[in-house]
């Protein structure tokens, strides 16, 4: 768990606590920070906070795909895939990553703490 301080007290967050704050903020600010054929990456601002929407095609990685990650992971202090929140794997198309059959959605956080989270197995889309 990660520590923040607050002025009355510390709050402990968890994984799952902050994929909740994430769900119920209100979006201020979506930009695009990094577009392939296989990898989209946008940053989202909210009233709580800053995260990143990550999505990443079933085919292979672009040669800039690389250095987009290692420089997400260096905005992040740490490697990416240490800070996901929510991971969703996509059995079906996206119009955001062409010629993908299937994608996984990954919730980023720069807060998110050092615990395992089940992987979500099921897509549930329309």
């Amino acid at each position: 768990m990660i520590t923040m301080g607050c002025a009355a007290a510390e709050v402990r967050w968890t994984a799952a606590g902050l994929l909740a704050l994430i769900r119920e903020t209100p979006v201020q600010s979506h930009r695009r920070t990094y577009v392939s054929e296989s990898l989209v990456i946008d940053s989202v601002t909210s009233s709580f906070g800053s995260y990143y929407l990550v999505m990443a095609g079933d085919k292979e990685l672009d040669p800039d795909d690389t250095p987009a990650l290692a420089s997400l992971s260096a905005s992040l202090g740490g490697n990416w895939t240490d800070r996901i929140v929510e991971e969703e794997p996509h059995f079906h198309t996206s119009s955001r990553l062409s010629g993908c059959a299937a994608y996984t959605l990954y919730v980023i956080h720069p807060d998110r703490p050092k615990e395992v989270q089940p992987e979500r197995n099921i897509c549930d889309c329309p």
